[in-house]
């Protein structure tokens, strides 16, 4: 009978954690899909439009359409600054998961922060290169560089995770 008390005291707070860790967890893969698809739309707006403020534009909405509060603010110019380089943008933003089982040790919510870089890949920005090893423009924007054979006009999402 006592090893059943103390297993129950155990195990509920075990099950509590294990619920508030998982959402946390689904809140931030659900945040990463969204801005990597806001990525790909401010991306290939910046990348056609050459306006950084239409490829924010495009960003936000996206955003928006996927029930996230973010500004122009939260997407960024993230070009690299070489010969070869393709537009590219970043965007980032920080949100809070409220805590169910947590606030009663004290975590009223975690806050999770992701980013995500979209690279608009154009031919016609460096025409000789691509002719010559039918690769990639050079589009290092992060720690992670740019890899594989992209078509013109398709946007690479980098996952700085």
């Amino acid at each position: 009978m006592l090893f059943a008390i103390i297993f129950t005291f155990l195990l509920i707070p075990l099950i509590a954690g294990t619920i508030d860790i998982t959402r946390v967890r689904l809140a931030a893969e659900d945040l990463q899909d969204d801005l990597n698809t806001a990525a790909v739309s401010a991306a290939t707006t910046y990348g056609t439009s050459t306006s950084l403020s239409q490829a924010q534009s495009a960003g936000v909405r996206t955003m928006l359409l996927n029930q996230w509060s973010v500004t122009t603010s939260n997407i960024t110019n993230a070009t690299a600054a070489t010969s070869r380089s393709c537009p590219a943008v970043k965007i980032s933003y920080t949100t809070t998961v409220p805590m169910v089982f947590a606030k009663a040790f004290g975590v009223p919510s975690i806050s999770i922060t992701r980013s995500a870089y979209g690279i608009y890949h154009d031919w016609t920005l460096s025409n000789s290169y691509y002719n010559s090893t039918n690769t990639d423009c050079n589009a290092s924007v992060t720690n992670k560089a740019a890899t594989g054979t992209f078509q013109n006009g398709e946007v690479e999402i980098i996952d700085p995770k």
